[in-house]
């Protein structure tokens, strides 16, 4: 139905811009066959890949939420009772990203310049641009450094408050600072924000590539000499291994894109990378496996994690993320869908304090039971406040409604 929805307004709409979301990634070569110029986004490939990213980079879960949902909560608040990262924390949360059309006043300077100036004067992060080819199509261009002139009325996009913006667009003049107060005042707000001047970092939206061949799965990804079976790569329990591995990350739960899982994992932008152990009740299937056979330590032991004795198996002892996913049967609904999860959460919180764990949970309603669990033994009721609660255990945690606010901006 999506693809001929489509089709029909391609058909009798052609100037009108298409926006498309699609369940599985392969449904994606489906409506790119209509258009190249329709922008698709996945919601198994987004979340599987950003679940998969928060293993090895605790925090982008919320960093990439708050993005897209503001919250004036900053406002609302007696900063004096908060943290430094709090104040931090909640100063972001008031941040969003913009689409503008920059002044006249920065035509014809260097991204770099202009960058600094707004940083420097409206605390606003210039981050990408928007640049029309000689054809005509536009792409997005991340960080394109110093060599890039800004063009009249050069749409950019940029991480603001909405009152940091209107200020920007009425703006009648620019200020360059100098680079010791642009480390300063960097250093005071946006702590470790380093990206001025960086090499060129280009995103075609519109001719992305969604599924690899080989050779190209060789050229972004590390991966092993030869696909190994399901079976070769079945073991009974980490400790009989030859050369048992530490620091791994156990997968369990229901995946829906099992190549997104792995493949962030092996990215040949990552120095290291950690063995994946999936544990589930039953073997994938051979087709299921296919997805992943070609990259590298990838193991599967059988048993559900619901049990210790299985948690010990996929060697919990000395695993460094544990990565549970949402159940998404029909049998299940509300809050119930998730209490497997919520068990296995409790659970090697509980008993394996060392091991960081992920979670995706498909009822928001649900991560009112993990805040009484995670808060109770370490902060007293009376401090607890809504806001922050939610940062410490949104930390490792996805509820996937925010994808609907993405595709919507």
């Amino acid at each position: 139905d999506t693809t001929l929805r489509c089709l029909t307004v391609k058909t009798y709409c052609k100037d009108v811009p298409i926006f498309v979301q699609v369940i599985k990634p392969e449904s994606k070569n489906q409506i790119q066959s209509i258009g190249s110029d329709i922008f698709v986004i996945s919601i198994d490939e987004l979340k599987m890949g950003l679940l998969s990213r928060s293993t090895c980079t605790p925090g982008i879960i919320p960093l990439i939420c708050n993005l897209f949902r503001t919250n004036n909560a900053l406002f609302k608040m007696n900063l004096r009772d908060c943290d430094e990262f709090q104040r931090e924390y909640l100063y972001g949360l008031s941040n969003t990203v913009h689409k503008v059309k920059l002044p006249s006043i920065f035509d014809n300077k260097s991204f770099t310049e202009v960058a600094e100036s707004i940083f420097s004067s409206y605390d606003i992060v210039m981050f990408a641009v928007v640049i029309v080819d000689i054809d005509g199509q536009s792409f997005v261009s991340l960080f394109p450094g110093s060599s890039y002139i800004m063009k009249e009325s050069q749409t950019v996009f940029v991480i603001a408050h909405d009152t940091d913006v209107a200020t920007l667009l009425n703006s009648v003049d620019i200020v360059l600072p100098s680079k010791r107060s642009l480390i300063a005042r960097k250093k005071s707000r946006f702590i470790g924000f380093s990206s001025f001047g960086t090499r060129p970092q280009t995103l075609f939206i519109s001719r992305e590539l969604y599924h690899f061949s080989r050779d190209e799965t060789k050229r972004m990804y590390h991966t092993a000499s030869r696909k190994k079976s399901i079976e070769e790569c079945t073991i009974s329990s980490i400790s009989e291994l030859d050369n048992p591995f530490i620091g791994h990350i156990i997968v369990t739960g229901n995946i829906s894109a099992w190549f997104y899982i792995v493949a962030p994992l092996r990215s040949k932008i990552l120095k290291t990378s950690k063995p994946v152990v999936f544990l589930f009740p039953v073997a994938p299937s051979k087709t299921e496996w296919e997805e992943i056979a070609i990259l590298p330590e990838v193991y599967f032991v059988e048993g559900t994690a619901l049990e210790m004795h299985n948690l010990l198996r996929a060697g919990i002892t000395s695993a460094s993320v544990f990565l549970i996913l949402a159940d998404r049967s029909k049998e299940k609904s509300g809050i119930e869908k998730d209490r497997d999860s919520i068990i296995i959460y409790m659970t090697v919180k509980t008993h394996f304090p060392e091991c960081e764990v992920v979670l995706e949970m498909a009822n928001p309603e649900s991560i009112q039971l993990l805040q009484t669990f995670d808060l109770e033994d370490s902060i007293e009721s009376s401090q607890i406040n809504p806001l922050l609660t939610s940062f410490n255990i949104n930390a490792a945690i996805f509820e996937p409604g925010f994808l609907d606010s993405l595709l919507s901006r």
